[in-house]
């Protein structure tokens, strides 16, 4: 376990209170695996944490890159759940008595995040398409994949022009 003073890093920082406390969570992870502590990393994403980093970021305005959501793998990072529902997890969890951690800010709908989990998305699941969580969860695997094609072909193709050019890329 780690402690660390959020708050006043997201003061210092001018970030807000969540990506304070997201970037000291994967500080901390990070710092796990370089003191050979773990390989990895495992988090709980859901596909319902895909669908609401996508529909923000859709909101925001995004790029390919922005909508491929949360990675599954990043480096020593996974997220093996990531296909998995909330409720689904919730319920699996309650089963065999386990416990889980939520986080306050979960419920405090000035944040985009929540206003989307308890808002916008139950009203489109109601009015629009029941299937939203995955529709955007699809869409995030869809962007993702693309993302990896084009950077392939483009790396691919730099590199035969660069050889053509008889200059070597690393």
């Amino acid at each position: 376990t780690a402690r660390a003073n959020c708050a006043a890093d997201a003061r210092l920082n001018h970030w807000n209170l969540e990506d304070a406390g997201r970037r000291a969570r994967y500080d901390f992870f990070t710092s796990l695996v370089a003191e050979g502590q773990c390989d990895k990393v495992a988090t709980a994403h859901t596909a319902d944490d895909q669908a609401e980093t996508v529909l923000a970021r859709l909101l925001r305005g995004s790029s390919l890159r922005g909508l491929a959501g949360i990675h599954p793998v990043n480096g020593n990072l996974i997220r093996p759940l990531i296909d998995l529902r909330r409720q689904d997890l919730r319920t699996y969890l309650r089963n065999i008595g386990q416990n889980w951690r939520e986080d306050a800010t979960n419920l405090d709908q000035t944040r985009l995040r929540s206003r989307l989990r308890h808002s916008l998305i139950p009203l489109l699941q109601q009015d629009y398409n029941p299937q939203i969580i995955d529709i955007l969860r699809g869409l995030a695997s869809q962007a993702s994949a693309d993302e990896k094609f084009w950077n392939s072909l483009i790396t691919h193709l730099l590199e035969t022009s660069l050889h053509r050019a008889g200059t070597v890329w690393s």
